[in-house]
């Protein structure tokens, strides 16, 4: 008799489950097909506008301070940042030899092979540094292009002229 109503109270709750989870019926609204298409073309609008690129440009672009703090904390990550990965990956690389030029040079006492670790470190932190600058600038540059926002690039703009005043 005990296994019956094992069976009873498995077999309600098997069906209270189903039924919670269990298909829904969904009710159709009545289309107002005036204001929808007045509310597409206002979203249509939106989405090609100036406003809309800009506000995409906001949200995308990468900040110059935040990839110059992450070059200063490990050189390569302000690159990795700005999604220059060959250059990132060369920093750490680069990085690394400097580490082993220096902990050979104090554990052997030669201060040449300490001098080559330490330029080799600084000139990776420099670089890294420079190099995530650009990178920044670069992809900001690409994304204003491609969104048709902000102001011109005077790279392309610039050419060289010589004015006489008299």
């Amino acid at each position: 008799m005990p296994s019956n109503s094992l069976a009873v109270q498995l077999l309600c709750l098997t069906l209270a489950v189903s039924c919670a989870l269990g298909p829904r019926v969904v009710v159709a609204q009545p289309a107002q097909p005036v204001q929808e298409e007045e509310s597409a073309q206002t979203e249509a609008d939106y989405f090609m506008s100036l406003e809309h690129r800009q506000k995409i440009y906001q949200q995308k672009r990468k900040r110059p301070g935040r990839a110059v703090a992450l070059s200063l904390l490990l050189p390569g990550l302000g690159n990795l940042y700005a999604e220059q990965f060959l250059v990132g990956g060369l920093a750490f690389i680069f990085l690394a030899f400097s580490a082993v030029f220096l902990s050979y040079g104090i554990v052997t006492s030669q201060p040449r092979i300490l001098r080559t670790g330490l330029i080799l470190g600084g000139g990776t932190y420099v670089g890294a540094l420079t190099a995530s600058l650009f990178g920044v600038s670069d992809y900001n540059r690409e994304l204003r292009q491609g969104l048709k926002v902000g102001k011109a690039d005077f790279r392309e703009v610039w050419t060289p002229a010589v004015t006489f005043r008299f």
